[in-house]
């Protein structure tokens, strides 16, 4: 198997963690995107409405706002939820987005699972099944308006569009991203319709995955290297235990996360890409500290 070129990614948080530090929230973004453009390929941002009390800016309008800001960047949605926009709406706002930036835009959909801020901003939360249904209809929706931005019409059991026009669009429609795990919906549903796919999991989860993928688009009769695999975590990357218990500031990067010294994660990153990862979106759960950016700027130069 060929081992694809490896890039990098940076998933910025969506806002200060506290009220205090939110008048260096921009600055801190500023800084560090000044310091990755050039080395690293691509900003992230995720989308929700609310982490507990934490600040949560909306995705879609931050990241339009970085994007003006910073055009060294790919810019994506890691991801967004399929249920918080109608979905020719989400269309339009990509096309948009893509046409401004000069076809810069990844967006990444998912299915959606966070379901406190579903109830609380009053959308219905309907069963997994439905919510993949829903999202099967969304990159239906996106591909029909994206490929006939004169006028185009579907009618689904979850959505519907009629005549809708989508210009001015971009020659090159923005790339879609489908993030997910699961093996009996999403990952055909992503070797269906998606240019990306992309999960959170450890390396040997990731490799079944991959391969589950592999036999899904031999079904159906695409060529595999066509659909680019990706992986999105928490990363807390050091020199000393003291740095790395630093820089690992949550959960979600202590368990799903690439956590260690510079030798050790580009260790597993080379282990990801035998498997067949070709990106990865490093999110360092909060603005980085200066050491802490020149480490991943090692491994962008590593594995460039």
């Amino acid at each position: 198997m060929t081992t694809p070129r490896i890039q990098f990614g940076w998933v910025f948080p969506p806002g200060a963690r506290a009220a205090d530090d939110r008048a260096q929230f921009d600055p801190g973004i500023r800084r560090t995107l000044q310091a990755f453009a050039g080395r690293l390929d691509s900003a992230w941002m995720t989308d929700h409405f609310q982490w507990g009390q934490d600040d949560c800016l909306e995705c879609m309008t931050t990241l339009a706002f970085y994007a003006a800001l910073f055009p060294q960047f790919d810019w994506g949605t890691i991801v967004a939820c399929q249920s918080y926009r109608n979905p020719a709406y989400m269309a339009k706002l990509a096309s948009t987005i893509q046409f401004l930036t000069g076809g810069r835009l990844i967006l990444g959909i998912g299915a959606g699972w966070k379901e406190d801020e579903y109830r609380a901003y009053g959308y219905d939360y309907p069963a997994p099944g439905v919510r993949l249904g829903q999202l099967e209809e969304t990159v239906t929706i996106f591909r029909r308006m994206w490929s006939q931005p004169e006028g185009a019409s579907y009618e689904g059991k979850h959505y519907r569009i009629q005549d809708a026009i989508n210009l001015p669009s971009h020659p090159q429609p923005p790339q879609l991203l489908i993030g997910g795990g699961g093996e009996k919906k999403t990952l055909p549903m992503a070797a269906r319709h998606a240019d990306w796919w992309n999960v959170t999991a450890p390396e040997e989860d990731y490799a079944r995955k991959v391969d589950l993928l592999k036999r899904e688009c031999e079904r159906i009769g695409r060529d595999f290297s066509t659909l680019r695999c990706s992986w999105f975590g928490g990363i807390g990357i050091g020199n000393t235990p003291a740095e790395i218990e630093r820089r690992t500031r949550d959960d979600f990067c202590r368990n799903q996360g690439l956590v260690g010294t510079f030798d050790h994660i580009a260790a597993r990153i080379e282990r990801y890409a035998g498997i067949g990862c070709a990106y990865f979106m490093l999110d360092t759960r909060g603005i980085p500290e200066p050491g802490e950016i020149e480490l991943i700027l090692r491994l962008a130069e590593r594995f460039k």
